[in-house]
């Protein structure tokens, strides 16, 4: 089964917890102890996130951290890429495949790893941290979109 790293896993937390705290400055201990999780491995996950861009960090004794940018405009897939590269199913799938697998011209799942890659592509592509945030509006809208055309019709 595919599995996030602590590193994503922690990146993507933090960025919802700022996210929900939007206009106000976050710590990094107030998100370890929020989530029972280790400060230091927070506080490097989001220096990880300070130097690709998604949050800025206010030093002193009432710094922290807050977004750069809209929770709506930073997709899953961003996140995931910054903090660990571009993702790949096997080996031969995705941009840095090679061509040189020992099963070339034998293998049968390149073709539909390539499917399931550029599906789960698609999907962290298309969530952002604000679904992530705020789920329940994501389902509101969601819901109201389907009366409106309903209605349409």
């Amino acid at each position: 089964m595919l599995r996030l790293s602590k590193k994503s896993e922690y990146a993507l937390i933090a960025l919802q917890y700022i996210a929900l705290n939007k206009g106000r400055i976050v710590s990094a201990k107030e998100i370890a102890e929020y989530y029972g999780i280790s400060f230091e491995f927070v506080a490097k996950t989001l220096q990880v996130l300070v130097r690709q861009k998604f949050i800025t960090s206010q030093q002193g004794a009432t710094g922290g951290y807050l977004l750069l940018r809209q929770a709506s405009e930073i997709s899953v897939a961003h996140v995931l890429e910054a903090v660990e590269g571009k993702m790949q199913i096997v080996e031969c799938c995705g941009e840095s495949g090679t061509g040189e697998c020992s099963m070339h011209g034998r293998c049968t799942i390149k073709t539909p790893m390539g499917i399931l890659q550029r599906r789960m592509n698609e999907v962290l592509a298309s969530m952002t941290i604000h679904q992530m945030a705020f789920p329940e509006a994501e389902r509101y809208y969601a819901i109201q979109s389907v009366f409106a055309s309903n209605a349409v019709n």
